[in-house]
This record gives C-alpha cells, sequence and structure tokens, in this order.
C-alpha cells in the first residue's frame, strides 16, 4: 500500500538518496554552466521516490574540455613555427586571433583568457588553450630538401 501524495501547499517528507547518490543541490536554471559527472536532484515535488539526472557531455572533434578549460590544437607547419605571425583559431565563443612568436617550438601552449567555459558556482571563464602541433610537408621537392638537410647537420 503506498502513502497518499501530500496536500497542495505542504512539503513533501525528505527522503532518503540512494545507495552512492551523491546530490549536489538544486537543479540547474536553463542556459546554467553544468560539469559533466555531478548527479543532480532536482527540487520538484512528486510522488514516492527519488529523480536523479546524470549529466554526460558528448565528446567535440576539435575540443577537449577540462574543467572550465577548453583545449585545442593548431597545426602549423615548420615556416609559420619559425618565423610566427597572426594565426586565427576556433573558440567555443567565435573565431579569435592569436600571436605566435618567432620560433615557437612544437607542443607550445597559447592561452586565450576568458574564451573558455563558465566556471560552475563562481564568475568568470575558464581558458582557451591553443596547443601547436607541428605539420610536417607531405612531400618535399629536392631543392627544399637540401636546406633543411644542412640545417640539420
Amino acid at each position: 500500500m503506498s502513502a497518499a501524495p501530500p496536500s497542495p501547499g505542504t512539503a513533501a517528507p525528505p527522503t532518503a538518496a540512494a545507495p552512492g547518490a551523491t546530490p549536489s543541490g538544486p537543479a540547474p536554471s536553463p542556459g546554467a554552466p553544468v560539469a559533466e559527472g555531478p548527479r543532480i536532484t532536482p527540487p520538484i515535488p512528486a510522488g514516492p521516490g527519488d529523480l536523479f539526472v546524470d549529466i554526460a557531455v558528448r565528446p567535440h572533434l576539435e575540443f577537449v574540455r577540462r574543467g572550465p578549460d577548453v583545449h585545442a590544437a593548431l597545426e602549423l607547419g615548420y615556416p609559420d613555427l619559425a618565423l610566427g605571425g597572426t594565426f586565427t583559431v576556433p573558440t567555443i565563443h567565435g573565431e579569435a586571433e592569436i600571436e605566435i612568436a618567432a620560433g615557437a617550438e612544437p607542443g607550445a601552449e597559447v592561452r586565450l583568457r576568458g574564451k573558455g567555459v563558465q566556471r560552475l558556482g563562481r564568475r568568470g571563464h575558464g581558458d582557451h588553450v591553443v596547443h601547436l602541433v607541428a605539420r610536417p610537408p607531405r612531400r618535399l621537392a629536392l631543392p627544399r630538401r637540401r636546406p633543411l638537410r644542412a640545417s640539420a647537420s
């Protein structure tokens, strides 16, 4: 036999959370930032039982999220790394320009402050971190190979 639902205007009795559950407080408002993993228990009056909402963020082809920071790779040829310059990169907020210093090393990071995901429970946004990746040429004509070999020795 089940208990009758509370009458309008009265609070429902507290219920115990399911084993292993970690309620994180009230449900976020629409458009509010959420992180993958938290279990949310919306504060809605309902009948018997608990409602849990598990958050899962689908992987993106270009971006990787680490907390409020967003990471992406920028492939550049050797001349671009050696000479540096201004490059346009996609972010979750649209395109942005970054300045690469001459002689940049593959694996270096360029940080765009405030271009990441909104921080949970705090003001501001994380950063968009661009990782520089060297893109070697697929084919090199003989006149271009000679200077490379000379500089390698």
